[in-house]
Order: C-alpha cells, then structure tokens, then sequence
C-alpha cells in the first residue's frame, strides 16, 4: 500500500503540525486529518485487539490518567502509538479515495511511513524538547485543558503537575528528538520568530507543494530594503541604521532570509549582500 495523495506531518508535541495540517489542507483545496482522527473509528474497537485506545475510550475515573508513572505513560504511549498505525492506515484508504491531496497530523512511526509515503510527502516537525514538556498547556485544546484542571484538582498539585510533566519529559526526550532528526525525512523545527504564514512557506516547499507568493515577495522587498541600508552601512555608518540592521539579524527575519536562500526560493538575480553572515557580522562588531 503507497498514498499518492497524502501528505504526513509527524513530530513531537507544541511543533505546529495541527496549525500546519489546517492550512495547508485550506490552501491547497484538501481534506485535513487533525489531531485524533482516528478517534471516529473508536467505538469500534475491540479492548483485547486495541487496549491503548480502549483504554481512554473505556475510563471510568480520568484521575487514573493523570496518576500514572512515567514508565506506565510511556508504555502507553508506545501501544497507542502502534495501534493508531493501524487504525489509520485503514481509515487513510478511504478518505485519500475521495481524489483530494489529504494532509495528515499522524503519529505513525517513521519506519512505517517510508514503507507507505513518498519520502517527499512527509514532513517533521519539531520542538526542542523543553518546550514541548513546559508549553505543553499552553494551548486551548479543550483536552489539554480538562487534564490541566484535573491536575490542579489533586491533593497535591505540584506533585501532581511534576509527575505528569516527568511523563511528558520521557517521551519528549532528547533521544526521541535526536531520533526524529535523523529519520530519513525533512525536518522542520519550531522557531516562535517566524510567523504562521513564513513556517507554512517552508512546509509547503518541504513537502513539494507550491508556496504562497506573497509571503516570498515580503521577503523580497525587505531583503531590498535591507541590502540597500547595508550598502550605505558599509560606507556611511550611523547608530539608528546599525540598530535597524542589528534588528533584522538578530531577530529572526535575517535567518529566515537566509533559509529561503538556501532553499532555492528567492530570485537568483536578487542582490543579496545582506545574506552574507560573515559581510553583516563583521560591520556589525
């Protein structure tokens, strides 16, 4: 079984693959397969053949969720993981059926897709580990905040939130990074510099779509700008222009700049001085 017209972003948690999967699904006119998609087919699931996903379909007391040891976390994580594979794959048969490019936010392991995807239609996008674990609440999803409020309804929450972060810390580890680092597939890793619009470029171009021109011409004209303040720099310095300059490197827009360069995505016939790393460091010291 090869998806042809499915696209897989895989990775650790708090990364953008849901926010990715959105957009990219509203851009490109397909299906978005959000976070837990697989949870329509739950009702049909045999506890013996699948105990990870019966597990949270079956719980009686959610306070039993949160209580759980971090090597009883990860173990579950790991079947549920296993069985998520599974259930999607079959689910994926029929919805890549309707013709429409179809954008996945999956946990299926890495050793699975490259047997099931091109390698040009996954993507892999992470977060350090750290931020995983300590933003893990930090967004709306009305899951993440119902076990925040259980949490914070045990005896002893700090107790409570430790453990549940050491869970959360054992399958965000550097190991697990390092191992979707080095998977065989493109990785994207979260960088709170870039706005939506400039990740969803790269997305889009990791994964061989057609990016969004808009967002490529703001680049343009800012790399503009910039080169012409720097060539003036270079021969006429002033401190309200090297503070403007210092900005533009040491605030995220240089390094995004710089990427789409080494992407192939900007004019090759754009002047570009200002990308040099050693060219701005240099005038800026």
């Amino acid at each position: 079984m090869k998806f042809d017209n499915v696209y897989f972003i895989n990775g650790t948690a708090y990364a953008g693959k849901s926010t990715m999967v959105k957009l990219l699904a509203a851009r490109h006119g397909g299906i978005a397969c959000e976070e837990n998609y697989h949870n329509a087919w739950l009702d049909r699931l045999d506890p013996k053949e699948f105990p990870g996903l019966c597990y949270t379909r079956d719980l009686k007391d959610w306070r039993h969720f949160i209580r759980r040891t971090p090597d009883e976390y990860e173990a579950w994580i790991n079947t549920t993981s296993k069985e998520c594979a599974a259930i999607e794959l079959q689910m994926l048969e029929e919805i890549a059926a309707h013709g429409k490019p179809v954008f996945v936010d999956t946990n299926i392991p890495p050793e699975i897709l490259h047997r099931v995807s091109d390698k040009a239609h996954v993507l892999i996008m992470l977060a350090e580990p750290q931020i995983s674990v300590n933003r893990f609440f930090d967004r709306p999803d009305r899951e993440k905040q119902f076990l925040y409020r259980l949490l914070t309804e045990e005896d002893d929450p700090k107790a409570a939130m430790e453990n549940f972060r050491a869970c959360l810390s054992r399958i965000n580890s550097k190991e697990a990074y390092e191992s979707f680092m080095n998977c065989g597939f493109k990785v994207l890793v979260r960088d709170d510099r870039r706005s939506v619009k400039e990740t969803l470029v790269l997305a889009e171009h990791a994964l061989g779509l057609p990016v969004d021109m808009m967002v490529l011409e703001e680049a343009v004209a800012c790399i503009k700008e910039m080169e012409t303040l720097f060539d003036r720099l270079s021969t006429v310095p002033d401190r309200e222009g090297l503070a403007i300059l210092t900005e533009y490197y040491e605030g995220g827009k240089w390094q995004y700049h710089y990427h789409l360069d080494e992407l192939g995505l900007l004019p090759a016939d754009l002047k570009r001085g200002v990308l040099s790393e050693d060219g701005v460091y240099n005038l800026l010291t």
